[in-house]
């Protein structure tokens, strides 16, 4: 993944900063992970263990994805 850098916030740049920052969030996808739109799958108490599994497997993805 190539990110391109750019002027850490301080009191004089935040409105290009956060133009930046959201750009770069939508392009790796984590502004789902930001603005809450992509929330993480919650795990059942109960249930079959098949139904478990998935979704297990699809909070795995999401944590891998949140880490980025």
């Amino acid at each position: 993944m190539n990110i391109q850098k750019f002027d850490t916030l301080d009191k004089e740049n935040y409105d290009t900063w956060r133009i930046l920052m959201e750009a770069l969030l939508e392009k790796t996808d984590g502004i789902q992970f930001v603005n809450g739109t992509k929330i993480r799958p919650v795990l059942p108490t109960g249930g079959d263990s098949a139904a478990r599994d998935a979704v297990l497997a699809d909070a795995e993805k999401w944590d891998s994805m949140d880490r980025k």
